[in-house]
């Protein structure tokens, strides 16, 4: 499991985050979430825009 923050579509984020239950933190600006590496994967396969997607490891 890893944190990942990103700046970058957060309306779409966080539409995606909420259907698949996934909690998350929002301060303003940017999301920040723990997930696992399949987790990202189904991610990026189940919408291409977020495939496109820059997420910071922290």
């Amino acid at each position: 499991m890893k944190t990942y923050k990103t700046k970058e579509c957060l309306g779409r984020i966080s539409a995606y985050l909420v259907a698949t239950n996934k909690p998350f933190n929002f301060d303003g600006f940017s999301i920040e979430f723990t997930a696992g590496d399949a987790y990202m994967l189904r991610m990026r396969l189940d919408d291409p825009r977020l495939a496109r997607v820059n997420f910071e490891i922290i």
